[in-house]
């Protein structure tokens, strides 16, 4: 468990910088659905049981992007426990294989 909550702070501190203006989110909401996407790089979105106006789709990230192999981890962790999280995204950062469908990109996660 010290573990985990070690790869959650250290996420967070990795990504805070991405929360910035243009951030939205998310708390006391559950995963639904994890996909992963092999035509897109191995792009994963994850969805939950609520939406942000402007995330209506969910959550995206790139397996490019710094964090990706920890947020994942917490995301399945937090899937299969049925554990809430809160979500940070950036709704100004648009998935590149649905830009007009309301998917925000995921910049941190953590289990409540």
């Amino acid at each position: 468990m010290q573990t985990l909550k070690t790869i959650i702070a250290l996420t967070f501190i990795l990504l805070i910088n991405t929360a910035a203006a243009e951030s939205v989110s998310i708390d006391s909401a559950t995963i639904t659905r994890i996909e992963v996407y092999s035509e897109y790089r191995g792009d994963i979105v994850i969805h939950l049981n609520k939406e942000l106006p402007t995330c209506k789709k969910g959550f995206w990230l790139s397996p490019m992007d710094d964090g990706f192999d920890s947020i994942l981890r917490v995301a399945l962790s937090a899937y299969h426990a049925k554990s809430s999280v809160i979500v940070y995204a950036r709704n100004d950062l648009r998935w590149a294989a649905h830009p007009t469908i309301d998917f925000c990109k995921l910049s941190i996660i953590g289990l409540q």
